[in-house]
């Protein structure tokens, strides 16, 4: 299992040095008439999402997570944000999450692959600790609006990989 999750761990972050200092334009040339382009992915936008959205029940428990985030794009393919996230457990553990991550996009038509890493500063049962996280996925965006999904590594004491879907609004 640790061969695995340290595989994961090194196609994420060769995803992300590949492509972190590229100075091309990979975006298609289709007109800005078309809705589903990706033209509101452009230095100086924002975009503002629900990320980390879960619900699982087995075993008589119940979990879910919600997270929200604020984006601003240093330049067209390169997203800087901050989030915050809440995960309960069995209405006895609760876990919330805040940090700041970076996200790279590879555009392909109306296609958002992306990778993204960043740290957060996790409060779980009033003990606070730090926590990484890697991820790649691919979105899809139309007009304002964009989903997402992928899959995502968190490393503290240990390693988990989980999910990652979002809904996103670009402006």
């Amino acid at each position: 299992m640790k061969q695995f999750y340290l595989l994961t761990l090194l196609l994420i972050l060769g995803a992300v040095g590949n492509n972190l200092f590229s100075q091309t334009d990979t975006r298609s040339s289709i007109s800005g008439e078309n809705p589903f382009t990706n033209n509101y992915l452009k230095k100086g936008s924002s975009q503002l999402a629900l990320q980390d959205l879960s619900f699982g029940f087995g075993q008589g428990f119940v979990t879910s997570t919600l997270g929200v985030r604020y984006g601003y794009f240093l330049s067209n393919d390169n997203m800087l944000f901050a989030k915050f996230s809440y995960f309960g457990f069995r209405n006895t553990l609760t876990v919330v999450k805040t940090g700041i991550a970076y996200r790279r996009y590879m555009n392909i038509k109306s296609l958002d692959f992306f990778a993204q890493g960043g740290a957060d500063l996790v409060v779980d049962d009033g003990n606070l600790r730090g926590e990484l996280n890697l991820g790649t996925g691919i979105g899809f965006q139309f007009r304002h609006f964009g989903f997402e999904v992928g899959a995502k590594v968190l490393v503290w004491d240990y390693m988990l990989l989980s999910p990652l879907f979002g809904l996103s609004y670009s402006f």
